[in-house]
Protein backbone atom coordinates (compact mmCIF):
# COMPACT_ATOMS: atom_id res chain seq x y z
CA UNK A 1 0.00 0.00 0.00
CA UNK A 2 3.23 2.34 0.05
CA UNK A 3 3.77 2.57 -3.58
CA UNK A 4 3.96 5.77 -4.11
CA UNK A 5 3.78 6.81 -0.63
CA UNK A 6 5.88 8.31 2.29
CA UNK A 7 5.13 8.03 5.66
CA UNK A 8 5.30 11.43 7.03
CA UNK A 9 5.35 11.93 11.00
CA UNK A 10 4.12 15.69 12.60
CA UNK A 11 4.06 16.72 16.43
CA UNK A 12 1.37 19.00 17.55
CA UNK A 13 0.31 20.43 20.49
CA UNK A 14 -1.57 18.22 22.72
CA UNK A 15 -4.68 20.36 23.40
CA UNK A 16 -5.36 18.50 26.79
CA UNK A 17 -2.24 18.92 28.16
CA UNK A 18 -1.94 21.19 31.60
CA UNK A 19 1.17 22.65 30.29
CA UNK A 20 -0.40 23.95 26.57
CA UNK A 21 -3.61 25.18 28.63
CA UNK A 22 -1.57 27.43 31.07
CA UNK A 23 0.47 28.62 28.28
CA UNK A 24 -2.77 29.56 26.08
CA UNK A 25 -4.03 30.98 29.70
CA UNK A 26 -1.48 33.39 29.97
CA UNK A 27 -1.27 33.98 25.81
CA UNK A 28 -4.81 35.00 26.13
CA UNK A 29 -4.12 37.27 29.60
CA UNK A 30 -1.53 39.01 28.07
CA UNK A 31 -3.64 39.82 24.40
CA UNK A 32 -6.77 40.60 26.37
CA UNK A 33 -4.57 43.20 29.06
CA UNK A 34 -3.16 45.06 25.75
CA UNK A 35 -4.40 48.86 26.01
CA UNK A 36 -4.34 48.65 21.91
CA UNK A 37 -6.09 45.70 21.60
CA UNK A 38 -9.69 46.76 19.32
CA UNK A 39 -7.01 47.97 16.90
CA UNK A 40 -4.65 45.34 16.82
CA UNK A 41 -7.72 43.05 16.10
CA UNK A 42 -9.35 45.32 13.48
CA UNK A 43 -5.98 45.60 11.97
CA UNK A 44 -5.71 41.49 11.88
CA UNK A 45 -9.40 41.25 10.67
CA UNK A 46 -8.89 43.46 7.53
CA UNK A 47 -5.64 41.89 6.32
CA UNK A 48 -7.11 38.40 6.97
CA UNK A 49 -10.24 39.27 4.34
CA UNK A 50 -7.99 41.03 1.87
CA UNK A 51 -5.80 37.85 1.95
CA UNK A 52 -8.93 35.68 1.62
CA UNK A 53 -10.27 37.65 -0.95
CA UNK A 54 -7.27 37.85 -3.24
CA UNK A 55 -7.38 33.96 -3.17
CA UNK A 56 -8.50 31.87 -6.05
CA UNK A 57 -11.42 29.64 -5.09
CA UNK A 58 -10.02 26.12 -4.77
CA UNK A 59 -10.67 23.54 -7.88
CA UNK A 60 -11.78 20.51 -5.34
CA UNK A 61 -13.05 18.32 -7.82
CA UNK A 62 -9.88 16.33 -8.46
CA UNK A 63 -10.22 15.17 -4.44
CA UNK A 64 -13.39 13.52 -5.05
CA UNK A 65 -14.49 15.01 -1.88
CA UNK A 66 -17.20 17.83 -1.08
CA UNK A 67 -15.36 19.68 1.07
CA UNK A 68 -18.74 21.89 2.70
CA UNK A 69 -21.12 18.74 2.99
CA UNK A 70 -22.94 18.58 6.19
CA UNK A 71 -22.92 15.41 7.00
CA UNK A 72 -19.19 15.29 6.22
CA UNK A 73 -19.55 12.29 3.99
CA UNK A 74 -17.20 12.10 0.29
CA UNK A 75 -18.58 12.14 -2.94
CA UNK A 76 -16.94 8.88 -5.71
CA UNK A 77 -15.79 10.54 -8.83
Amino acid sequence: MNDGFKLVQVWVPDRTSEKYLAEVDRQCAIANADPFRSQTLEWLESVQSEFVSGQPDFDWSGWAIEPFASDGSETST
